[in-house]
C-alpha cells in the first residue's frame, strides 16, 4: 500500500459473519493508515479492534476501505446513538490478512466465502503490535501473581536488561542447543544459571568456578532428578553455590545478580513450557526461599518473572481464589495450599529459629554432661588424693608414735640402772679381795647377772688378771648379797618408781651397749 487508506479490522468469526450478513455494526472502529510501515497508525486501528486473543494469526482480519467508503454506511434504525452504524460489504476494495500465516489459515474459508485476500502487508506491523500487547499482558499476570503472593511492589530497575531479556525470553539462552537436552529435568535451571554467569564473568572465570565448586558434577547428577514438582531449592548445598556464583558477579562487575532468582526463573518457566502444572507449595517455597536468601524485593522480582510466564488462565483463577469476596459475580474457588508467601517466610523464619534454639539446647546439653564428666573425673581424683593423703598421714602418725616409744625406752632412768649395776659388781670385788680370796675373771667369759626379763652381762677388764681365791662360804655370802641386790631391783620399794620404768624398758638397748664396752 503506497498511500494512506482508510482501514477497518474485523475479529474472524465478525468477518464470517460480514460476508454472510453483508454488514457489520461499526461505532467507530475506522482508522487512517498512511502505509504499511505506519507502526503507530496500525497500533490506532488495532487497539479499537475487541479486545480478543492474540495468540492466533487468524484472531483478527483487515478490511481495506474505498475512498468513498461513508456512502456505504447506514444508520442502525434501532440505536439512539448516532455513532453506531451499519457498514456495507460493498464499502471493503479487498481483505487483507496480518500475517503470511494468518493467510494460509483463512485461505479455505475465503475460498468458500468467495472473498478476495490481498498480500500480508501489515505484518512487521502487526509483530510490532502483538509483541507490545503481548509484553502489557505479561506485566499484568507478573503483578497479579506478586500481588496474589503477599508480596510487595517489584523494582525491576535493579535487574540489569541483558539479566532481564534472559528471564523474559526475549534473547535465548547461552547454550541453548545444549540447555535444551536438560528440559523436564532439575539441571535444566541451574545449567541455563551457569551459562549466564559465564557470559557474565568470562568463560575462564567460569571454568574455574566450575572447577573450584564442582559445577560438572551437580549437572550431572541433576540431570537424572526428574522430580521437577518438587521446590528447585529443596538442596541446602545448591543454594550455596548459587550465593557463591553471586558475590563473584558482585565483585568483579560491581552488580547484583541473583543466580537463586535465575534457577527460579528459569526452572518454572520450564516446567510451564513443558506443559506441566506449576505445584504452588513449590512455587511458594522456592519464592520464599529467594526472599530469605536476596531479600523481598528480589522475591517479589522472582514471583514477577513467573507470572509473566504463565497463562492468564491460571494467573487469574489464583486471583479469584485467593481474594473471592473481591469477585461478587464468581464462584468462590479454593486453593490447595496457602500461596502467601509472606506466611510461609514467617513460618520458615520460627522453624530455624526453633531449630536453632534446639541445636544450642543440644550444645549446652552436651557442654553440661561434659561439664559434669569432668566435674566427676576430678572428684574422683580428689577423693583418690584424700585417700593417699590420709594413708600418708596415718603413716605419719604411726612413725611418731614409734618414736615417741623409742624416746620413752631412751628416757634419763637408764644411767641409773647402769649405776646400780655396776656399783654392785664393785661391792662383788670389794668382799671378794677382802677376805683374801682370788678369782680368775676370763675376758672372753663375762659375768652374768640374770634378769627375770632376759639376760644382763657385765664384761671385765680384758686387761685386768684377778684371781682371788673365793670360799664356798664366801661365794654364798655373795649369793645372798646377789639377792639381795636382785629384790631390790625388782621390788616396788628400795627403787623409785622411775628407775622400775626405767630399768624394764631399756634392758635390751643397755645389753647392747655394754656389749659395745666390752
Amino acid at each position: 500500500m503506497d498511500h494512506s487508506a482508510w482501514m477497518f479490522v474485523a475479529t474472524y468469526p465478525e468477518w464470517l459473519n460480514w460476508i454472510a450478513v453483508g454488514r457489520i455494526r461499526c461505532n467507530g472502529r475506522v482508522s487512517r493508515v498512511r502505509d504499511s510501515e505506519d507502526i503507530d497508525g496500525f497500533a490506532l486501528l488495532m487497539d479499537r479492534a475487541p479486545d480478543i486473543s492474540i495468540d492466533d494469526d487468524q484472531a483478527f482480519i483487515l478490511a481495506k476501505l474505498k475512498p468513498n467508503f461513508r456512502s456505504f454506511q447506514q444508520d442502525v434504525a434501532s440505536s439512539n446513538s448516532q455513532e453506531l452504524t451499519w457498514l456495507l460489504i460493498e464499502a471493503v476494495d479487498e481483505f487483507i490478512p496480518v500475517s503470511d500465516r494468518g493467510a494460509r489459515l483463512i485461505e479455505a474459508d475465503a475460498q468458500r466465502a468467495k472473498a478476495k485476500i490481498g498480500p500480508a502487508i501489515f505484518q512487521n506491523a502487526w509483530q510490532s503490535w502483538t509483541s507490545i500487547q503481548k509484553d502489557v499482558r505479561a506485566d499484568c499476570r507478573g503483578r497479579t501473581l506478586v500481588k496474589v503472593t503477599g508480596l510487595g511492589e517489584p523494582n525491576l530497575s535493579l535487574i540489569p536488561s541483558q539479566i532481564s531479556n534472559y528471564l523474559s525470553g526475549k534473547v535465548s539462552l547461552p547454550n541453548a542447543e545444549k540447555a535444551s537436552e536438560l528440559r523436564a529435568t532439575n539441571a535444566f535451571a541451574w545449567a541455563a544459571s551457569f551459562s549466564v554467569f559465564g557470559v557474565l564473568v568470562g568463560e575462564e572465570e567460569k571454568k574455574a568456578r566450575t572447577q573450584e565448586l564442582g559445577l560438572g558434577e551437580v549437572i550431572r547428577k541433576l540431570r537424572q532428578d526428574f522430580s521437577v514438582k518438587e521446590p528447585v531449592l529443596k538442596d541446602r548445598l545448591l543454594r550455596d553455590i548459587g550465593q557463591k556464583l553471586s558475590d563473584v558477579i558482585k565483585s568483579r562487575l560491581g552488580i547484583d545478580v541473583s543466580i537463586l532468582q535465575l534457577v527460579v526463573v528459569f526452572h518454572y518457566a520450564d516446567v510451564i513450557a513443558s506443559g506441566k502444572d506449576v505445584v504452588l507449595h513449590s512455587l511458594v517455597k522456592d519464592i520464599g526461599e529467594v526472599v530469605m536468601e536476596c531479600g523481598p524485593i528480589a522475591g517479589a522480582n522472582t514471583a514477577y518473572m513467573i507470572g509473566r510466564a504463565m497463562d492468564d488462565i491460571a494467573v487469574t483463577t489464583l486471583a479469584y481464589a485467593s481474594t473471592p469476596l473481591t469477585f461478587s459475580s464468581l464462584v468462590p474457588g479454593k486453593l490447595p495450599c496457602s500461596i502467601d508467601v509472606g506466611n510461609y517466610v514467617v513460618e520458615r523464619q520460627q522453624e530455624l529459629a526453633e531449630q536453632h534454639a534446639n541445636t544450642l539446647k543440644a550444645q549446652a546439653q552436651a557442654q553440661a554432661q561434659a561439664d559434669a564428666a569432668a566435674a566427676a573425673i576430678a572428684a574422683a581424683a580428689a577423693a583418690a588424693a584424700a585417700t593417699s593423703a590420709a594413708a600418708a598421714m596415718d603413716e605419719s602418725l604411726e612413725q611418731e608414735s614409734i618414736t615417741n616409744i623409742l624416746s620413752d625406752v631412751n628416757s634419763p632412768a637408764e644411767p641409773l640402772v647402769e649405776n646400780l649395776i655396776n656399783t654392785q659388781a664393785s661391792e662383788l670385788i670389794s668382799n671378794s679381795e677382802s677376805d683374801g680370796q682370788q678369782m680368775n675373771i676370763n675376758a672372753t667369759e663375762p659375768a652374768i647377772i640374770i634378769d627375770p626379763k632376759g639376760v644382763v652381762e657385765v664384761s671385765a677388764n680384758p686387761d685386768l688378771d684377778i684371781e682371788p681365791l673365793i670360799t664356798s662360804a664366801t661365794i654364798g655370802d655373795q649369793m645372798s648379797s646377789h639377792d639381795a641386790f636382785s629384790g631390790a631391783l625388782f621390788s616396788d620399794t628400795p627403787v623409785q618408781e622411775g628407775q622400775l620404768k626405767a630399768q624394764r624398758s631399756s634392758k635390751t638397748s643397755g645389753s647392747k651397749k655394754r656389749k659395745d664396752n666390752l
